[in-house]
């Protein structure tokens, strides 16, 4: 069988990458740009088990590509209510026009992006085709879920969806959190608005950490991840330091005492089991 050759023009510096890789892994250049391509185009979530785990591993280990990771992160930009307060995009092609990418190139990425898991695709009503951010996408890649969305824009589903699904509605955390660690609820408030702000840190604990030693829950127990809340903000707060001023209210939050209202409730529990 002969094989079908071609030419690519390089700049000077790409050549000069090309070589000193190839000398890096010991291969000839052609074979080093066909693991590229070969990376580029592979399925990374091949796994048929449920636990999220072993996906949430398996999906991290996806190789985004620079015109992928382009396009994702102008994702963000987009549908981050707390970076862009215009209308958003609702088209392939507009999203395509608005971050001067080709709209062929965008499709291909975003089906690529569903086909991992990271996005599904339900049909908005009017029959075109909407993308989703999954919880497997949010947990796998949480520093470029947005924060936030509008359901009507190109891309939905954000890292407050998650949460919320999650820990269960903004008040009742409030509410558990004042109970759990006998604290009032402006305190309560203030530690759950801490806690927000390190929300991507809390996902990468759940992903490195808690996932492979407990699996995951599918029913999505609110219980489970307010316990796993409280253990990470165990964690956290050491390493934070023991005041944190409330962007909100302009108060400074005892973090010590909060943390010493954390161990007394551990061992609560500890002495209850």
């Amino acid at each position: 069988m002969t094989k079908k050759a071609t030419s690519v023009k390089l700049d000077d510096r790409h050549v000069e990458i090309l070589e000193t890789r190839s000398r890096q892994f010991g291969i000839k250049k052609s074979e080093y740009i066909r693991s590229l391509i070969d990376a580029d185009h592979r399925s990374q979530i091949n796994s048929t088990d449920d636990d999220l785990a072993l996906k949430t591993t398996n999906v991290r280990n996806l190789y985004f590509n620079e015109i992928t990771l382009a396009i994702i992160k102008a994702l963000t930009r987009e549908f981050d209510t707390t970076k862009n307060k215009k209308k958003q995009v609702s088209t392939i092609r507009g999203f395509a026009k608005k971050y001067d990418f080709k709209p062929n190139v965008v499709k291909s990425v975003l089906s690529q992006l569903v086909k991992n898991g990271i996005f599904v695709t339900p049909r908005s009503k009017n029959g075109s085709t909407n993308y989703l951010w999954t919880y497997l996408g949010v947990t796998a890649f949480p520093e470029y879920a947005p924060i936030d969305t509008k359901d009507e824009g190109l891309v939905s589903g954000c890292s407050c969806d998650a949460l919320s699904g999650m820990l269960g509605e903004y008040v009742d955390v409030v509410d558990h959190l004042s109970t759990i660690l006998n604290i009032d609820k402006s305190n309560a408030d203030s530690l759950l608005r801490f806690f927000l702000r390190n929300y991507v840190g809390y996902f990468n604990w759940l992903r490195e950490v808690i996932f492979p030693l407990t699996g995951v829950n599918d029913s999505l127990d609110n219980s489970y991840y307010r316990n796993q809340m409280i253990d990470y903000l165990l964690m956290l707060i050491p390493n934070h330091g023991f005041e944190w001023k409330d962007w909100k209210t302009d108060k400074m939050l005892n973090l010590k005492e909060i943390f010493h209202k954390i161990l007394d409730h551990k061992k609560l529990e500890s002495d209850l089991a």
